[in-house]
This record gives structure tokens, sequence and C-alpha cells, in this order.
């Protein structure tokens, strides 16, 4: 049994909700970091699978943490795990993805240098796919990213910031009001959102520290279910330092609808095609869309450039 440590100097967060496949293994990467000094707080969002009975053979290490709530999804599920985290600095690991060792070490090193002006760590990932043998990099940016273009890059719905990776400082987190508890939304996407409007730093750190596993049953599997999480989330920031926030949303879903028409549903093109409608109260558009649909999505991909703002 390892001896409790009085004042952890990382708290890790992960939530899980019928994660009773993986979370051994994400549980079991926090056990083998290099650096020892964390806690691990795990918050089961109303499974109703095994992943209690899976956590529980972890439960001997007294950093490893373990809450029960019932189902409120992942803002709420988040909000409450940092509410019990004592450490200074928080880091998340989703419970289906995989830390390699020595990444807690390495991005305490950068905050032992940085830390005192920065608020956010992020780093690189090795993105893999169930059933697959194959890989491939998901890369950030090395060093401190300049504010406007990281902003600029969130507005345009460009995230480029993988949630498994993140360290972030506590005391920043806490003033922006935390994540927002709105079921279905990308949460993470909301809160830099929040951050970068309020002028908090980002650091990134281009080492694949996280290991990003791509499967069937993530909340945001599809582009296009990814892609309506990520407007409810923007539709929702309240910012105070622009105030053209509809027009990048148009353009986000101009372009959104003109590159993927040829994949998507016809439930799927109503339902951003009312999108037009509320929030943009954009009638034009959406007449001139559906219009240009009605003939066709060739006739649409054709003249609609003459329409959309891309």
């Amino acid at each position: 049994m390892v001896e409790n440590l009085i004042n952890p100097q990382i708290s890790v967060i992960t939530c899980v909700y019928n994660g009773e496949r993986y979370v051994s293994q994400a549980i079991q990467s926090v056990l083998e970091q290099t650096f020892k000094n964390w806690e691990l707080i795990i918050i089961d969002d109303g499974s109703t699978d095994n992943t209690a009975v899976v956590v529980s053979q972890f439960l001997s290490d007294n950093r490893v943490k373990y809450y029960y709530q019932p189902n409120g999804k992942q803002g709420r599920a988040r909000n409450f795990g940092i509410a019990n985290a004592t450490s200074p600095w928080l880091a998340f690991l989703d419970a289906d993805d995989i830390w390699m060792p020595d990444k807690l070490y390495i991005q305490l090193e950068f905050i032992d240098k940085f830390g005192d002006d920065m608020d956010v760590f992020f780093s690189s990932a090795e993105i893999f796919h169930e059933g697959s043998s194959g890989t491939s990099r998901f890369q950030c940016e090395d060093g401190l990213i300049e504010h406007k273009r990281l902003f600029l890059q969130l507005l345009t719905g460009e995230n480029k910031i993988l949630f498994s990776s993140v360290v972030l400082k506590k005391s920043s987190f806490m003033e922006t009001g935390g994540f927002d508890e709105t079921p279905f939304i990308a949460e993470d996407y909301h809160l830099w959102l929040k951050m970068c409007d309020a002028g908090y730093r980002f650091f990134g750190i281009d080492k694949i520290l996280v290991k990003y596993r791509v499967h069937n049953n993530q909340t945001s599997h599809s582009e296009f279910h990814a892609f309506i999480l990520s407007v409810k989330a923007f539709i929702l920031v309240k910012f105070k330092t622009i105030n053209n926030q509809k027009e990048f949303l148009k353009r986000r879903l101009d372009r959104f609808l003109l590159h993927n028409i040829d994949n998507l549903t016809a439930e799927q093109t109503n339902e951003l095609l009312r999108l037009y409608l509320n929030p943009l109260n954009k009638i034009g558009q959406y007449c001139i869309s559906r219009i240009l649909l009605f003939f066709g999505i060739g006739i649409f991909k054709r003249y609609a450039y003459s329409y959309f703002d891309l």
C-alpha cells in the first residue's frame, strides 16, 4: 500500500460513464507515472456496468479516490471532481485514454519554469484506433501560444488542445467559473474559449505524452456530432472581448455545410439549416440554402460560393 501524500502537487481528474472496458488502462497509466506526488479523483457518472468493480481494484492505493454521482454528464462530473481536488494544478485524463509514463514529470518541469506566468499546459499525442495497428500524431505548437492566433483558431472551430494532455492552474480555472454543466456540449472547447476571452495564457509541449483512443462509443465520434457539440458550446459563451460572435458561427456553419453536404443525412442537413434561424436569425441564408438544396446537392455546391462566407 502506498502511503497517503498529504500535499499532492497535482490532482488528476478522470470522469467515467460505463467505462469498464477501458478505465483500468487509464488508471494504470497514472499509477505508472515516474512522478508520484499526485492524487487521482475518479468520478463515476452514474455507470450501469461494472465500472465500480473495476475501479475498486485500485483503491488500496490511497492516492486513488472514487466518487459516484447520478448521471449528470461530463461538465457536472468534472466540476464535482475538481471541488474535491486539493492541489494547485489540475490534470485531466479521459477514461479511454492513456498517459505516457513521464507525462506528469515532463509537464511539471515546464510548470516549475513557467508556471507563474502560464495557466494551461498541453501536449502532442499519439492517436490510435481501436482494432487497428495504425497510429497518427496529434501535434501541438511548441512553447507559448500567441494569444490572438489561438483565440482566432478557437473562434473558427479549430481546437488543437487535446483534453487528456492538459494541466491547468486551479485558481485560473475557478476564476472562469468552471465547466458549463449544460448536457451535450463540448465542455473543454467551451472552457478554452472562456479562458482565451479572459486573457489566460496557454503553453504547448510538442512531445507525445498521451495516447488518444478513437472508438465507436465516444460522445463526439462522428464529425457531424462533434460539430453540433462545439456549436452548442460556442453559443453558450458570453464573450467580453468580441462583439461579432454570430458572424464567426455563421462562417463555421457555411463551411461545414459546403464541405460535408455529400455525407450528411437529410435529418442532419435539416438540423444544420435550422441554426440559420436560431440562433443566427439569418432567414435569408436559410431560404437560399433550402432553394439550392431543392434543386440538388450539385446545384447547392455550384452556387453556394456566391452566398456563403468561406
